[in-house]
């Protein structure tokens, strides 16, 4: 009887052991990804500070073509109040 009980704690012990350790991995998992997401959104924010400081850098120097390398193919510019 002693033995028997033995291995059905051990079974037991390792049962527990398994779920507890899922759980944990999967809330691993979801910390990295949360942390991947804000690497990603940080470096995008990066890029398009630096791509409007270079803009801005252009625009002051009068460089047209530079300026308007910003711009995308079909971009259409109208001033203040203007009609559609």
């Amino acid at each position: 009887m002693p033995r028997t009980r033995l291995i059905a704690l051990a079974a037991l012990s390792a049962i527990i052991l398994t779920a507890s350790c899922g759980g944990a991995s999967d809330k691993d998992a979801q910390v990295q990804h949360e942390r991947e997401a804000q690497q990603a959104h940080a470096t995008a924010e990066a890029a398009v500070r630096a791509a409007s400081i270079a803009w801005s850098q252009a625009a002051t120097a009068k460089d047209l073509d530079k300026t308007v390398s910003f711009y995308a193919d079909d971009a259409v510019q109208m001033p203040n109040k203007a009609r559609p």
